[in-house]
């Protein structure tokens, strides 16, 4: 929506989305955490017999693994998803819990209940899940990938030198990874369509023929949605939200041939058949390797 505001020169308008948190059900990578709380729950489900001491700690350890398996199954999409700050950010955040459950009983005077189960969440030491995570994102065949592997990979249905010229005239794809590959692919689309947007615009003013003008107001209105959709997957992307980025560049595939059909219906010269056909291959590289992520 940013590039579209700055060409048609409108006010920006938050799309109120907002973001869903994914609780842990396909065995993400919880691991010890998981199995912990049905220990706590029956325990807790033998308040009746238990102190109030126990009872207080156990609802607190309770909270604790809630927050671990949270954590985890964060760190878990975090590395499917070749985001580095976020894995560690999330596992970080996770190291303490066995610890502070601990804690609570020891603060309270009374016998941990979880003494078993806390030393085996704390089995694999803090450096030891750290250095794990890094060797997941170096495995991970987003974090390692060139121009020529992503190029290789979308050679089905992109011209393979076209892909390789094309990410190459970004400095930034020579260290990026396959992500940084979609966002560099979908922004060189955007700039195209905001500079044959432009190019439009110019055209209108100066056309003299009714038909003419008919078939560059269609396009026009293409563009806009194009870039409007661009803007979207590019978002998208960056945020990892594939789904969301494969539909806008779903949606933007067919605004140069909408744009070329109207010539052809009215029998008018195409004034922009190099543009549209530059614009289909950048449209069909970002949505190409939008697909491998």
């Amino acid at each position: 929506m940013a590039r579209l505001v700055e060409l048609l020169g409108v006010p920006e308008v938050g799309d109120g989305r907002e973001e869903e948190g994914r609780l842990a059900a396909d065995g993400g990578g919880e691991g010890e955490g998981v199995e912990v709380v049905p220990q706590v729950q029956v325990l807790r489900g033998e308040g009746s017999r238990l102190p109030a001491h126990h009872l207080q700690c156990l609802s607190t350890c309770n909270e604790l693994y809630y927050l671990l398996i949270t954590d985890l199954d964060k760190a878990w999409s975090a590395i499917q998803e070749s985001c580095k700050d976020n894995v560690m950010s999330a596992l970080s955040s996770s190291l303490d819990v066995p610890r502070n459950c601990e804690m609570t009983f020891e603060e309270l005077s009374v016998s941990s209940l979880l003494a078993t189960a806390d030393n085996d969440q704390t089995a694999m030491r803090p450096t030891d899940l750290l250095v794990l995570a890094a060797v997941l994102l170096i495995l991970s065949p987003a974090a390692h990938a060139t121009v020529e592997s992503t190029c290789k990979a979308v050679s089905l249905y992109t011209d393979y030198d076209f892909c390789v010229k094309t990410l190459q005239s970004d400095p930034t794809s020579a260290t990026a990874d396959l992500r940084g590959h979609a966002v560099i692919a979908t922004n060189l689309s955007s700039d195209k369509a905001a500079e044959i947007f432009a190019k439009i615009q110019t055209l209108l003013k100066s056309s003299k023929n009714i038909d003419e003008t008919l078939c560059l107001s269609t396009c026009s209105q293409q563009y806009i949605s194009l870039i409007s959709n661009l803007d979207k997957a590019w978002s998208a992307i960056k945020e990892s939200r594939k789904d969301d980025a494969m539909d806008a560049l779903s949606a933007s595939y067919d605004a140069p041939d909408t744009c070329e059909m109207g010539f052809e219906h009215l029998s008018v010269p195409s004034l922009l058949a190099a543009e549209d056909k530059d614009q289909a291959q950048l449209c069909t590289l970002a949505f190409d390797i939008c697909s491998l992520l």
